[in-house]
């Protein structure tokens, strides 16, 4: 594994997008190439947003970690050009 691969981790999320809940409680670690795939309306765009940053969780943290360093949701929103 590449040492600045970027990864996301999740402790405990939840995400509300209006009265459906899209996680509850989950953790999980993405890295490398993913794919996203699920039925029509099963949350694909919003955990996108979420990894964006431009939708905030319910509860718990997202992180992400470049090489050994972990970013802030703020710094990396700044990097890609949305804060």
């Amino acid at each position: 594994m590449h040492s600045n691969l970027a990864k996301f981790q999740a402790n405990r999320l939840s995400l509300r997008a209006g009265r459906k809940m899209i996680w509850d409680d989950a953790s999980w670690e993405l890295s490398g190439h993913v794919l996203v795939a699920g039925a029509n309306g099963s949350g694909k765009s919003t955990t996108l947003k979420l990894l964006a940053g431009q939708w905030a969780p319910t509860h718990g943290t997202l992180t992400l970690s470049i090489g050994s360093e972990s970013v802030p949701p703020d710094i990396w929103m700044s990097r890609i050009g949305l804060a």
